[in-house]
């Protein structure tokens, strides 16, 4: 992880479940790339995983590792995710898809913070899930 991030959780406050942090430091950042949201859609445009949440969150972490590797970056730099969800019947599958990921691309548990969302729909109709992030370095 860049020597300018550091996550943490308030000493005062209830341990963050699931994965995630409560907060992420930054000091000196000499670059921010700030990210459009990333679904499902492969590098032809065809959606993956249409009607499955969990294939869509592996998706979208992959196309996000592509997004953030052509800035010479990867997911240690990410200090922050917002997540947004179609159906919030679908937290259980987007959390377990979201550990398996996790557990590859955060050995360390340092997790960024996270806030997920629920709404009504997203663009195209079919997509279940979008997140967009943060990097430093």
């Amino acid at each position: 992880m860049p020597v300018n991030v550091r996550m943490f959780n308030s000493s005062r406050l209830s341990k963050p479940s699931f994965h995630w942090s409560t907060a992420c430091e930054v000091t000196n950042p000499t670059r921010m790339v700030f990210t459009a949201g990333q679904g499902a859609r492969d590098e032809t445009g065809t959606m993956v995983g249409k009607g499955d949440c969990g294939a869509q969150v592996k998706q979208g972490f992959k196309n996000m590792g592509v997004v953030l590797a052509e800035r010479g970056m990867d997911f240690s730099n990410v200090v922050r995710f917002t997540v947004y969800l179609v159906n919030a019947d679908d937290i259980p599958a987007f959390t377990t898809a979201r550990e398996e990921v996790y557990e590859e691309i955060y050995p360390e548990g340092q997790y960024p913070p996270t806030t997920l969302v629920v709404v009504s729909r997203l663009r195209p109709p079919d997509l279940l899930f979008e997140f967009d992030a943060i990097a430093v370095s």
